[in-house]
């Protein structure tokens, strides 16, 4: 039996498969969903559970689920999970597992359920390029059995407090009017985007995967070429005769048939994963989603799963480019590090990004909490950020800070925010609290080391508030200063070059990175400002605003 960890995939050569969980001591209850490509059912009885013990391609029999993958719609994809009671956790101990008939192949898969859950999705069956693959989920619900149906589009009685997610038909997205404008939105969108963040983060390391195969495969190519020829020449001979010319000939056939025969199958992966990613990105929250997704006709929405801040692409390996995400809120700076490119557009994307994604309870708060205001400064003494401090001052805290002289006060400013929201925290005087955005131009100009120094102190200390802090300039002058290299190492750098690159964190391969922009003068950026700015709640700490 192979033990999968958590979000690995492998194929199934079956025709057939069984799903049960073994271990545990209490009574479970075992739920198979037959869902689209949004994860949501498509009516009622795609559910099968105790109640419902059979649909089209699923059956439940006794302690185990059948999952008969040839009669399943081609669109289909089955959930299998696990659900106890309602009101008490699933215990440790859970193995899922699953057997296929009739390749004998069978594959286990620990469930660890930390968080109070009472119901866990253990595998998803679905396709890729015309076959079936597994993965392990592990995710869990703490509203048991009625929370994983109500998560997933299924309407049940006492229903927990689950808001609406995008509708079962994804429709593409429309592309923007010449003028920039947006069109109005196609789908309805909800405020809890969890099924479509997870799909996306499934899509993502498919990609990798599949990019990883591909490399692989022409690696393996390669060196099997190297190795042939290299034996060949070995027998001085025999090196220059008909006989070597055949061989050498048979080899390098063997070699380009293994390669196009790769490219082929990642192609045509590639294909399915892009069409995929354009049916999601209507359904992802706005930080997340592109510049064309309807999401930014609801950018004051809550905005909750990650930012987005570039694109992963290699030109070598054809057109996919998956979007580059990072997990919110984040713990540390964005350091926008100016390698010759326009700085420009990229702060101004990751700032509208990072207000949108900053709208969300705090931590600890109330569950009916909308958020806080989220506050913007902006430090901009070379006047760099001109055109976005113009293009923000609807949702300004406060004038740009321009000169060195006023430095100091403004990060007064912010210390003392931070004192009263920490007191107001301590006392539990609030309901939920007001984030910051804090801009800084071409650090470390007009800087000095006091301020320097106050700058660290009050990034460490926003951070465990929820702030988000953006640097931008160029390092190449500023390496020996002690400060400047201190709060160098503490951020995340977005170098704005053609050279820049990243390795993905499933399989490590390395791709080129295209930062995230929009034109601060641009009619779409003055469009999200003015949404933005007409519904700030007011119910947050808002000291020195």
């Amino acid at each position: 039996m192979s033990e999968l960890v958590r979000g690995q995939n492998v194929p199934l050569e079956a025709s057939t498969v069984v799903f049960s969980v073994a271990g545990g001591t209490s009574e479970l209850d075992l739920v198979g969903l037959v869902v689209g490509p949004d994860l949501r059912t498509r009516h009622s009885d795609g559910v099968v559970f105790y109640n419902q013990p059979q649909t089209a391609g699923v059956r439940l029999e006794g302690h185990h689920i059948e999952v008969d993958l040839g009669t399943l719609p081609p669109d289909a994809i089955v959930l299998c999970a696990v659900s106890g009671d309602a009101e008490a956790r699933l215990a440790s101990g859970l193995t899922a597992e699953l057997d296929a008939v009739p390749d004998e192949s069978r594959y286990s898969f620990p469930l660890h359920p930390l968080h109070g859950e009472t119901a866990l999705l253990c595998f998803e069956l679905y396709q890729r390029s015309g076959r079936w693959r597994v993965r392990a989920l592990g995710q869990g619900y703490q509203g048991g059995l009625a929370a994983l149906l109500t998560a997933h589009g299924v309407e049940v009685d006492d229903a927990p407090d689950v808001s609406p997610r995008a509708p079962a038909d994804p429709v593409p997205v429309a592309p923007q009017t010449g003028d920039g404008h947006l069109p109005p939105a196609l789908v309805t969108l909800g405020s809890d985007y969890g099924a479509a963040v997870a799909r996306a983060h499934v899509v993502f390391e498919d990609a990798a995967r599949s990019a990883a195969g591909y490399v692989q495969a022409e690696g393996f190519a390669m060196d099997r070429l190297d190795r042939e020829l290299g034996d060949l020449l070995a027998d001085p001979a025999q090196r220059n005769s008909p006989a070597a010319d055949r061989a050498r000939a048979a080899a390098q056939q063997r070699c380009d048939d293994l390669v196009t025969s790769a490219r082929s199958r990642f192609d045509a992966d590639s294909a399915v994963l892009m069409a995929e990613l354009a049916a999601l990105d209507p359904q992802l929250p706005a930080a997340m989603a592109s510049w064309a997704s309807p999401a930014w006709n609801r950018a004051n929405s809550p905005s909750v799963g990650g930012l987005r801040i570039g694109e992963l692409f290699a030109p070598e390996r054809g057109d996919l480019r998956l979007p580059f995400c990072v997990p919110t809120p984040i713990a540390r700076p964005l350091w926008v590090l100016d390698a010759g490119d326009p700085v420009l557009p990229v702060v101004t994307s990751l700032v509208l990004r990072l207000v949108v994604a900053a709208r969300v309870p705090f931590p600890g708060m109330r569950n009916s909490s909308t958020g806080g205001q989220v506050l913007i400064d902006v430090f901009d003494l070379t006047g760099s950020l001109a055109p976005m401090t113009e293009m923000l001052m609807p949702m300004l805290t406060a004038p740009a800070v321009t000169a060195p002289e006023s430095v100091a006060d403004r990060l007064s400013v912010l210390e003392s925010s931070i004192d009263l929201t920490q007191m107001a925290l301590q006392a539990r005087e609030v309901d939920d609290i007001d984030t910051r955005v804090v801009v800084i131009a071409d650090l470390p100009f007009g800087w000095d080391v006091a301020a320097l120094a106050r700058l660290v102190r009050i990034a460490d200390r926003g951070s465990e508030l929820g702030w988000a802090f953006v640097f931008a300039g160029s390092l190449d002058d500023s390496d020996n200063d002690p400060l400047v290299s201190t709060i160098a190492d503490r951020t995340m750098m977005i170098p704005v070059t053609d050279e820049a690159r990243a390795h993905d964190p499933w399989v490590g391969l390395p791709w080129s990175v295209a930062a995230e922009r929009i034109d601060p003068t641009g009619t779409q950026a003055r469009q999200i400002v003015a949404t933005l700015s007409s519904d700030q709640p007011r119910s947050g700490a808002n000291p020195n605003a």
